[in-house]
């Protein structure tokens, strides 16, 4: 009889510990399935977080290129202003030595008079 009840015990014993063990085996599976959603979850928020970055990027560079063809263009209204400035530097010489060629010649002409006169 005392027997009886030391097997009776024992296979509750038993059972209670293939229960726990399924427990813990339960456990660990639910934990690893979480364990890996996290890492899914951080592998995709960093090939969005890359993304991003890539696309600032191209942003960045579309924004330098910009940026540079706009140099480029006031460079080149630039040197045009200054060329035109030059030519009508250039040109204002030019008017101001046919002045001072035709005052001279005026003066010439005076001289020429005055000569004669005396």
């Amino acid at each position: 009889m005392l027997r009886k009840k030391v097997d009776e015990v024992k296979g509750k014993a038993a059972d209670a510990k293939d229960a726990a063990g399924k427990k813990v085996d339960d456990a660990k599976d639910a934990a690893g399935k979480k364990v890996d959603e996290v890492k899914g979850k951080a592998a995709d928020a960093k090939d969005a977080a890359g993304k991003k970055v890539d696309e600032v990027k191209g942003k960045a560079a579309d924004a330098k290129d910009a940026a540079g063809k706009k140099v480029d263009e006031v460079k080149g209204k630039a040197a045009d202003a200054k060329d035109a400035a030059g030519k009508k530097v250039d040109d204002a010489k030019d008017a101001a030595g046919k002045k001072v060629d035709e005052v001279k010649g005026k003066a010439a002409e005076v001289d020429e008079v005055k000569g004669k006169a005396a």
